[in-house]
């Protein structure tokens, strides 16, 4: 498998998970990517509820 990526952290984030894979233990998500996860979750809420009429 080839996968070229530019950003090193996101780079490393894969080397780890494929090189855990293999071992066949788990790799843990980095602190700041489930901080982005939940604010971009946060931000499609407060759409939704904007933009979504209940009733």
């Amino acid at each position: 498998m080839l996968l070229a990526i530019e950003n090193e952290s996101v780079a490393d984030f894969y080397a780890r998970a494929y090189a855990a894979d293999w071992r066949g233990g788990g790799v843990q998500l980095p602190i700041a990517f489930l901080g982005g996860f939940g604010v971009a979750l946060a931000v499609a809420g407060a759409v939704a509820r904007r933009e979504i009429a209940f009733g």
